[in-house]
């Protein structure tokens, strides 16, 4: 099974950009750049080291402000609403683009509202299990699924993310019935993940690495076409 890696990009408030830019005084006050998931996870410490690196070239401070929730939509609509003077950035995933086609009512418009500034990493995803879950591989996680059909959630950062949908994929791919449980961010599915709340989760490769090499998590597959660094005895899901 052929699944995607998260890409981590920054974005611009869209509206007087130009004239911002062409501002000789830009910038004129400190940045800020939202963050729209939980301490912790790797949009944060991302955003925190890349903020560090640009207040050194720009001279002045760049703040990253946490605004977690709703798969991030509330961080988005936050930044949707600040004012385009190129004084506040985004930081997203690829739900970003996702969110429109699977929830209603949403105060921003990906494409015409904001532009993108770059992309900053790429990181891979990684299925892991509580340690007491009695699967030691994909395929054995699969035939667990398989004898307790609905019986098993998977924790991802939110309803909507990219996580989600990949873990749909999953879901649909390997004919399972599995069920979705959203948290506020990685972080908190981490955590319950590894206390035993939930039996399974999905999210980020480096995320799951401190927690699997403490024992309070099993990862059984990354989603990178070659394995990660941060799991090296880890297989992709190719290999499992």
């Amino acid at each position: 099974m052929r699944l995607p890696v998260l890409l981590l990009a920054l974005l611009i408030s869209l509206a007087g950009l130009a004239s911002a830019i062409h501002a000789q005084t830009f910038p004129s006050k400190p940045l800020r750049i939202i963050v729209p998931f939980p301490p912790g996870g790797a949009a944060d410490v991302t955003s925190r080291l890349l903020g560090e690196q640009m207040a050194k070239g720009l001279g002045q401070p760049v703040i990253a402000e946490n605004r977690p929730g709703a798969g991030a939509v509330i961080g988005y609509e936050l930044a949707a609403r600040a004012a385009g003077d190129g004084h506040t950035l985004l930081v997203v995933f690829p739900s970003f683009i996702i969110q429109p086609a699977v929830k209603q009512s949403l105060q921003f418009d990906p494409l015409k509202d904001f532009r993108a500034v770059g992309q900053t990493i790429s990181l891979s995803m990684a299925f892991a299990v509580n340690p007491s879950v009695p699967a030691k591989s994909i395929q054995e996680l699969v035939a667990l699924a398989r004898a307790k059909p609905g019986e098993i959630a998977y924790g991802t950062p939110g309803a909507g993310t990219t996580h989600h949908v990949v873990g749909e994929m999953f879901r649909l791919a390997a004919n399972i019935n599995i069920v979705h449980a959203p948290f506020q961010g990685e972080a908190p599915a981490l955590t319950a993940a590894a206390g035993g709340h939930i039996p399974m989760v999905f999210v980020n490769a480096s995320a799951v690495a401190p927690f699997a090499k403490s024992g309070k998590i099993r990862a059984l597959a990354v989603t990178t076409p070659e394995r990660t660094e941060v799991l090296p005895d880890v297989p992709t899901m190719r290999e499992a």
